[in-house]
């Protein structure tokens, strides 16, 4: 550890395997600060597994029914020194000790979200703002880092300005995405750097670091047991597996599963002999598992997942077939 840092993540229970996998990528890049986890809903047998490699947090009933506000909760744990903020969909694959020191040093480091020019003037009536937030490049608020020496105050502001994000603009199917609050605890940050925090002191990390979306599918899995990856021969820092339907969401997982770096990671950061924190097969869908089962329900559902619509007609076929080897092999 290079410096005082502590890392943060908030998760319910159905965000369990992914937190695992995130906790379990910390580790295993060198990484021996500090995880505390904001609890809002994980069950009895997952805080378990998680008490011996994690500080666990319950947050505050009355605002943990809407998780999506919930991401400056740090400032319920009075933070001190360099907090990381990283989502529980998100896995570390090198070392991120450069963005701590930088961050000590004064600067707030964070990615840019895909919808980098995303902006609305009525930000400032709805989370009171002091003046007009200024455009600039819009961050994504799964991976912040800074300093609480150099902003104190930030995570208190954020939470207050999170928190008044209307449950109904963001639960269920939510605000459309021109709705000014559609993107919650992200558009209240933004909005607050916009407005209150000085432009230099911002560090726009390169999102080549992070790859997302369509990045995972371009994104080179170098030494799986070393978490190392590439993106165009740049060495990535952190995978994010963004949008609905988590690839270890047993209902809608399938439906956009595809065999990116982040499922291939997250097979071996949930399985592996050498990880922290060990899930049982059961607690996975088929596809995450290990052995010929696994490996044959993931290819067969990235083969699905990739084809055009027409040629879904002729990857039917093969899909049922692969079930049926799988039963056979069982």
């Amino acid at each position: 550890m290079t410096q005082d840092a502590t890392f943060y993540a908030v998760s319910d229970s159905r965000y369990f395997p992914g937190l695992v996998a995130l906790v379990n990528s910390i580790r295993l890049t060198g990484h021996g600060h500090r995880i505390v986890v904001g609890d809002c809903g994980l069950r009895p047998e997952q805080r378990e597994l998680l008490a011996p490699h994690c500080t666990l947090l319950d947050l505050p009933k009355d605002v943990a029914t809407n998780p999506v506000v919930l991401k400056p909760f740090p400032y319920l744990a009075e933070p001190h020194g360099v907090a990381v903020l990283i989502d529980a969909d998100m896995i570390v694959t090198g070392s991120l000790d450069p963005i701590i020191a930088m961050a000590a040093k004064g600067k707030l480091c964070a990615f840019p979200d895909p919808e980098s020019e995303r902006w609305f003037a009525e930000w400032q009536e709805l989370f009171e703002l002091p003046a007009s937030p200024r455009r600039q490049i819009y961050v994504c608020a799964g991976f912040v880092t800074f300093s609480t020496l150099h902003f104190p105050d930030l995570l208190e502001r954020w939470w207050r300005c999170s928190v008044r994000v209307p449950a109904h603009r963001t639960l269920g199917r939510g605000a459309p995405n021109s709705d000014p609050l559609a993107q919650a605890d992200q558009d209240a940050l933004n909005a607050l750097l916009m407005s209150e925090i000085r432009h230099e002191a911002l560090e726009v990390l390169p999102m080549r670091l992070m790859p997302t979306w369509s990045g995972l599918a371009r994104t080179r899995v170098v030494d799986a047991q070393e978490l190392a990856c590439t993106l165009d021969d740049t060495p990535t820092l952190v995978l994010h597996a963004a949008g609905t339907g988590k690839p270890w969401d047993r209902r809608r997982g399938w439906k956009r599963l595809k065999r990116d770096a982040y499922v291939v990671l997250a097979r071996r950061l949930l399985l592996a002999p050498d990880v922290p924190i060990r899930l049982r097969p059961d607690q996975l869908p088929l596809w995450l598992q290990a052995g010929v089962g696994g490996k044959l329900a993931l290819r067969t559902i990235d083969m699905l997942n990739r084809a055009t619509h027409p040629a879904r007609m002729h990857v039917i076929p093969r899909l049922r077939q692969g079930y049926r080897q799988l039963r056979a092999s069982r």
